[in-house]
């Protein structure tokens, strides 16, 4: 049996979380630390979800003298913001050679000056149909959280939204406001969301198929990646089971999905 009892030493505060989900036919997540050619992710990281979010509510996406307004980036810190991600089929991954068009900035215009070549992974579901990831998002500020979900209930957003590049537009599925509790629990459970290894000890099991990815957590003004982790998930059961380390808390989340009950465990990237 399972032992479900509040945290009160870790961000107490979340009783809620908005429910939603980004599909499409195809995807790229560029791996930070790529160079010679461009390897992907299997899942969208922190600040591709961050920039998402950013895109439905029309948050800037850099400074401007005028405009004193924080960007998104400093808006969805990890620090007022949590995100959860919750990959919700199996995926595959083909290798495309794509034409890229190197430019130089010169005033009043840009100058295409050669096509280079590059080889690019790009994730497809692994049966016909989308790509879907499941969002559980929670942010301090209730007025940012108000606006995503009144955008998300209006199928509103700012900006277009697209699963890692331009090229691949995605479409957004408002699921459900979800009550959430947090958890400290010395049993096996099966989260359904990316973990920080860190904070878990996983369960073997059969056709497990553990995937481990070292991404970014955020990125600085500049642009730049910072405060790297692992993380780990199975694509082939899509969840972990795990027991948690000791200290650390995830998240029991019920919610409603086409009138069905749901009740699915989390851990916050």
């Amino acid at each position: 049996m399972i032992i479900i009892k509040m945290m009160e030493m870790m961000n107490p505060e979340i009783n809620k979380v908005i429910i939603f989900d980004i599909k499409g036919p195809t995807a790229h997540f560029r791996k930070y630390d790529s160079n010679t050619s461009a390897l992907s992710y299997p899942w969208p990281t922190r600040p591709v979800i961050a920039g998402i979010i950013g895109a439905i509510l029309g948050l800037p996406n850099e400074k401007e003298e005028k405009n004193k307004e924080k960007i998104y980036y400093e808006k969805l810190t990890g620090k007022d913001s949590f995100i959860a991600v919750s990959p919700r089929n199996k995926i595959r991954k083909i290798t495309q050679t794509v034409n890229y068009n190197y430019t130089k900035r010169k005033p009043n215009k840009i100058e295409f000056t050669k096509v280079i070549q590059v080889p690019v992974e790009i994730i497809l579901s692994e049966k016909d149909g989308e790509i879907d990831y499941r969002i559980f998002f929670y942010h301090k500020d209730e007025n940012i959280y108000r606006e995503l979900k009144n955008n998300l209930n209006d199928k509103k957003t700012a900006y277009p939204v697209y699963l890692g590049v331009s090229e691949f537009i995605a479409s957004l599925k408002y699921i459900d406001e979800g009550k959430v509790t947090p958890i400290n629990t010395t049993k096996g459970i099966d989260i359904c969301s990316i973990c920080k290894i860190k904070d878990i000890s996983p369960i073997i099991e059969n056709n497990s198929g553990y995937i481990l990815e070292t991404m970014p957590t955020g990125f600085s003004n500049e642009r730049e990646a910072t405060l790297p982790a692992d993380y780990i998930f199975s694509l082939n059961n899509l969840y972990i089971k795990a027991t948690l380390k000791n200290g650390v808390h995830a998240y029991l989340v019920k919610y409603k999905e086409d009138g069905e009950e749901k009740r699915e465990y989390i851990m916050f990237l």
